[in-house]
């Protein structure tokens, strides 16, 4: 198998990974469109962050499987309507603050892929679906769509939905360019 196959193979077995796990941690007040999620154990921080937006959790521990969505549409739904989406505001006590703060203590109870364009749905008790929509496909501006963080790499999902796989017990050094 090569290694984009298996990055993305080994992606998409994290996510499943997360049904049954609590989500603990959320982030996405005063974040534009970004949101990020923790779920599972806490695993301490090597050095605690000094965020004052984060909660005391967060700045102590990352989460054993971490969601970051980045610059993909997403939203989060009831079964009865939309509660936020990645354009509603983001100021504290706003619709995207107060909707994702419903997530917190519930467990994931499903998970879907959707290929090729690894578009991603998370079912969580109680019959709220986050829904992340990877639709960076302009090549000229590269971004990310959403990544996975596991304690030893992050899995991104790039423009066009390419897999990058970050290895981070052997990070690849940074190319050092000559002073002229």
């Amino acid at each position: 198998m090569d290694s984009t196959r298996k990055n993305r193979a080994e992606m998409v077995l994290a996510l499943y990974r997360l049904v049954g796990k609590p989500c603990w941690g959320i982030t996405g007040v005063n974040t534009g469109t970004m949101a990020s999620l923790d779920f599972g154990d806490k695993i301490p921080r090597p050095v605690r962050l000094r965020n004052p937006h984060l909660t005391p959790d967060q700045q102590q521990y990352a989460g054993e499987i971490g969601l970051f969505i980045k610059e993909a549409a997403w939203r989060l739904d009831s079964r009865a309507s939309v509660i936020c989406g990645s354009l509603s505001s983001n100021h504290e006590g706003g619709p995207k603050h107060t909707g994702l703060s419903k997530l917190l203590g519930r467990r994931v109870t499903r998970v879907k892929v959707a290929h090729p364009g690894l578009d991603v749905t998370i079912g969580f008790e109680g019959g709220l679906r986050l829904q992340v929509f990877c639709d960076r496909t302009n090549t000229t501006d590269e971004s990310d769509n959403y990544s996975v963080h596991l304690a030893d790499r992050v899995y991104s999902v790039r423009t066009l939905s390419q897999i990058e796989c970050l290895d981070l017990q052997n990070p690849r050094p940074l190319p050092i360019e000559p002073m002229l």
